[in-house]
């Protein structure tokens, strides 16, 4: 037994460093490129998101190595990085009498897409306990297969009038992408509905991510129109950050590594994510109205107006904080009331939950009669 799991542990990080040598391969060629058609920025986010998945992957692997998704996620990484080693290398034959230059295009479509696909598709089906909700769940597997097929025909087939029908059908196979992409983030709904105790936290871990990953991006949109930060270096290396943050919380709801400090972090997140916007909008709304004011009473702008603003904020931070906290632990506290177990055997259920973990060095003997206590309501 513990020779398997060395030699599954084995595998996984070879194919993780196997990963990571593809990526630094792919560099090294754009950088020997003879004229740049491509910069290392463009590569900026699937590099983070390869080396996210290869190193959450292995670490699953090492912990649980039954569980499926440590092995999608090292996978994905290494067709990934394939995909990315082909581009840069076709990118280098269009300039240089390189070989197979035809053939690495093809490379990039069938790696690439199989392994962007995997993590957000049977990766969200399967998570978190590396089984399907139920079997009816197949059909959104074989949704997923059919839109890679698609995605690999379309291409494959493009420019090519002889085979128009075909590549109709396949251009119309394109839809079943979102379907499929749309139902597995579904089915973790599912789960939250059907979740108690750990499965529960788990499920917390990986919504926290998706939403700073909308957040991210809707933030590098925002940021990136007012010329805050620059679109093809700043914008593409936050949403890179919040891309690569999705695997990772994935890794530490299944190794269940600081499960319960998830709480803590919505918490926070919550409250200065209000302030911040609050804040924001008010030290835009002040400079403004101040400035008008400048311009009203002596005809000419002022840097005042941006000091006064700043003290505004400052004012305003602590009370804000204060009032914002409390709304939020009010909130959370509430919902966690409507969520607590009602039944006897719901109470029972979250009794062993936190029993075993606490029977696997998770929780420390203190923590599991905190929970104890509040799962019994004294």
């Amino acid at each position: 037994m513990r020779n398997a799991l060395d030699r599954a542990a084995v595998v996984a990080w070879a194919l993780a460093l196997l990963a990571m040598v593809l990526l630094a391969g792919a560099i090294a060629l754009l950088l020997i490129q003879p004229v740049a058609t491509a910069g290392l920025e463009g590569i900026l986010a699937p590099a983070l998101e390869v080396l996210a998945l290869a190193l959450t992957g292995a670490l699953i692997v090492t912990g649980r190595r039954r569980h499926p998704i440590g092995w999608i996620y090292v996978a994905s990484a290494l067709l990934i990085a394939l995909g990315i080693f082909a581009v840069a290398y076709s990118a280098l034959a269009q300039q240089l009498p390189l070989p197979l230059g035809p053939l690495a295009d093809a490379v990039f479509t069938i790696s690439w897409f199989a392994g962007s696909l995997l993590p957000i598709t049977i990766g969200l089906l399967l998570f978190p306990d590396g089984r399907l909700p139920s079997r009816r769940w197949w059909a959104v597997v074989a949704i997923s297969a059919v839109g890679y097929l698609a995605i690999v025909g379309n291409n494959a087939l493009a420019g090519r009038p002889e085979y128009e029908t075909l590549h109709s059908l396949a251009a119309l196979g394109l839809f079943a992408i979102p379907a499929a992409i749309l139902t597995s983030v579904g089915s973790l709904i599912w789960r939250w509905q059907h979740a108690v105790g750990v499965e529960r936290q788990q499920l917390k871990w990986v919504a926290a991510a998706t939403l700073f990953l909308a957040l991210d991006f809707i933030a590098v949109i925002f940021l990136a129109s007012v010329g805050a930060i620059p679109q093809s270096g700043g914008a593409v290396a936050l949403l890179a950050l919040g891309v690569a943050l999705v695997p990772i919380s994935v890794g530490i709801a299944i190794l269940r590594y600081r499960l319960y400090d998830i709480d803590i972090l919505i918490n926070r997140t919550l409250v200065y994510g209000t302030i911040t916007a609050l804040l924001g909008g008010s030290f835009v709304a002040a400079q403004e109205l101040l400035k008008r004011t400048f311009i009203a009473t002596t005809g000419a702008s002022s840097d005042l107006a941006v000091v006064l603003a700043l003290f505004v904020i400052v004012t305003l931070f602590t009370p804000l904080r204060a009032r914002v906290q409390a709304i939020v632990d009010r909130r959370l506290k509430t919902a966690g009331s409507a969520q607590a177990p009602a039944s006897a055997a719901a109470i029972a259920d979250a009794l062993r939950t936190f029993a075993t973990l606490r029977h696997e060095g998770i929780l420390t003997d203190d923590e599991f009669a905190a929970k104890k206590k509040q799962v019994l309501g004294i």
